[in-house]
């Protein structure tokens, strides 16, 4: 059986390589955000980072995390939780990300 995107982004997570959209276009996947979701609905604890503030969403895996093992132990299964993501009170705001338009 030929391997779905979904199983290319999890082989590179799992694998530690880098997983960003301009990375996996390069395989033909087009929406990564909607496979990171898919996964994460499975129980993957994927960690969103941007760095320098470019808009790009870097997707990874927590330290520790080993598949079909227990998460790590900084991160709550039961309740998804886990410290490495991005949450509201610690994330940039929107507009940090959309370059100002000019009238």
């Amino acid at each position: 059986m030929k391997p779905t995107q979904i199983d290319h982004v999890k082989a590179a997570l799992i694998n530690r390589e880098i997983v960003n959209s301009v990375v996996m276009f390069d395989l033909n996947i087009t929406r990564l955000s909607s496979i990171i979701k898919r996964l994460r609905d499975k129980g993957y604890p994927i960690v969103t980072r941007c760095d320098n503030n470019n808009g790009l969403a870097n997707y990874s895996l927590p330290e520790g995390y080993k598949e079909g093992g227990d998460i790590d132990s900084r991160c709550s299964s039961a309740t998804n939780e886990c410290p490495f993501e991005f949450t509201p009170e610690t994330s940039p705001p929107i507009s940090a990300y959309i370059p100002m338009m000019k009238n």
